[in-house]
């Protein structure tokens, strides 16, 4: 009895197998409907939360860990006379409708409040007039003073 098999060559029945392979494995990927992802899970992204320690006993700020600008700040503890003593007018400018006064390094409009550095620390002034030549300042919490430019 002859076997069927035995007219197959080696070469021919190898290239059936390699095409039967290549079939499976290029067929497409079993594609998941949407619901079936939502239901798996939430997509929420967590989010991160940072508090800047008040006091150096609390911790340390992890981004800036040898600053102290959550601690007390010496510049509250200054005296307002002081601080009003620190101040220097720099120069004046705008337009003759919207006058603008730089005041240690910091430019302010009539009627703005700002954090200015002052070598007795930082101070929280509001710029009350500006004039040609001066510039009336109010230290907050303290003093009135006008400016004068220097000659």
């Amino acid at each position: 009895m002859k076997n069927p098999f035995h007219s197959v060559s080696g070469a021919s029945l190898l290239a059936v197998m390699f095409f039967a392979i290549m079939a499976v494995l290029a067929a497409p990927p079993e594609i998941k409907r949407k619901s079936d992802a939502q239901m798996s899970g939430t997509n929420d992204i967590p989010q991160s939360t940072f508090s800047i320690p008040a006091a150096p006993q609390e911790g340390r700020d992890p981004f800036f860990p040898n600053s102290f600008h959550g601690a007390a700040s010496t510049a509250l503890t200054q005296t307002p006379s002081a601080a009003a003593e620190a101040l220097v007018l720099n120069g004046i400018g705008g337009t003759p409708d919207h006058k603008l006064a730089m005041i240690n390094g910091r430019t302010m409009a009539e009627g703005e409040t700002n954090e200015i550095n002052t070598v007795a620390g930082r101070v929280r002034i509001h710029c009350i007039e500006i004039k040609g030549e001066s510039a009336v300042v109010e230290v907050v919490g303290g003093e009135r003073r006008e400016l004068h430019l220097r000659d």
